[in-house]
């Protein structure tokens, strides 16, 4: 954890993450747990819903203003944001914290910030500017940032998971693989689906998708029906907890066929648990998922190669042993220790 001297100088801003629904809300039920002994934290959005979300933000200002009156210890305000509605809330309390002359990090989430980017690069940039500290999930985003956007206030963090806590796993037969997320098309799931068709009607491959996750649950559930998958597609709904433990565990094989993204949390959880992972070449995942090392890289919308991908592990099952242990390897740089150290530097370097 942060030493307390250091922790009760910062402020969080964020989403709601009790229960964490999303990958921003499970880096911060993360910090929550792990990082911080006293988690000072104000949420600024709480769902989909506009008039919740705008009761919700204009309560977080309140309490920030407060806070920023009334608490004389807090210096730092670390605000979690991502691109569009996100950013331009997170930029209401970035101008308040400023107001009040606090030290301000804005940390970028969310893998469509580059076409946020290019729909206002002047306003967006000198917000970015206005912080004291860009925080961003990898080396690729450090260097857009840098390079393409101009900033010299950026510091690289990767994103945080929990130790993994395995189950006892169940003994079943087949090729099990998972998915977790929000249910949309960006996230790539209609064409994890039609591959699962393709592989298990067609040319009936011993194959089982577990998916775990909210969203558009109704179109999901009427596709599952519509193409036949119930023998061997399992929904879930939301999982978490150990509900969560027990699907990570009992996978072979975690899939995640997204056309946009940043770092998703689920990949580095499921590396943890020593799985290897099918995923697209978008944001930071190529740094992360190295082909043939611990796991597969593919194109976004590309059917032939995710098909040719998961019929590859499910024939040379060895792949699934040795690409996991060195995935298992690879996700200790994102456990909490070494999380916690470069965390507690940068908020030194701000007091």
């Amino acid at each position: 954890m942060i030493r307390h001297n250091i922790a009760e100088y910062v402020l969080t801003i964020g989403c709601k993450y009790k229960p964490p629904k999303g990958g921003i809300a499970q880096v911060l039920s993360n910090y929550d747990r792990f990082v911080f002994p006293n988690f000072k934290f104000i949420k600024n959005s709480n769902s989909r819903n506009l008039l919740t979300n705008l009761a919700v933000l204009i309560s977080g200002i309140i309490a920030l203003t407060a806070k920023c009156v009334f608490d004389r210890k807090i210096k730092i305000v670390h605000i979690h944001t991502a691109s569009y509605n996100s950013f331009r809330r997170s930029e209401i309390f970035l101008r308040i914290a400023r107001l009040f002359r606090k030290k301000v990090i804005l940390h970028i989430h969310g893998g469509g910030f580059k076409e946020f980017y290019d729909t206002n690069p002047d306003k967006i940039r000198h917000t970015l500017q206005s912080a004291d500290t860009i925080l961003t999930l990898s080396t690729g985003w450090l260097k857009f940032f840098t390079n393409e956007v101009k900033l010299d206030n950026v510091v690289e963090l990767k994103n945080i998971i929990a130790p993994p806590s395995e189950t006892e796993k169940e003994t079943r037969n087949g090729l099990s693989c998972l998915f977790l997320g929000l249910i949309t098309h960006q996230k790539g799931i209609y064409d994890l689906l039609e591959v699962m068709r393709q592989l298990c009607v067609e040319q009936h491959y011993d194959i089982h998708l577990h998916i775990g996750g909210n969203g558009d649950t109704q179109t999901l559930q009427e596709q599952i029906k519509k193409l036949q998958h119930q023998p061997f597609v399992h929904f879930h709904g939301w999982v978490s907890g150990d509900k969560k433990r027990e699907l990570l565990t009992n996978c072979d094989l975690y899939i995640l066929p997204s056309y946009i993204e940043g770092l998703p949390v689920s990949i580095l959880e499921a590396m943890s648990y020593g799985k290897p992972v099918i995923a697209t070449n978008v944001g930071a995942i190529p740094e992360v998922i190295r082909q043939d090392h611990n796991g597969t890289i593919i194109q976004p919308g590309n059917l032939d190669m995710l098909r040719n991908a998961i019929v590859t592990y499910a024939e040379q099952p060895r792949l699934l042993q040795i690409q996991g242990n060195n995935a298992h390897t690879d996700a200790l740089n994102y456990l909490p220790q070494a999380i916690s150290d470069k965390l507690e530097k940068i908020y030194q370097d701000l007091l």
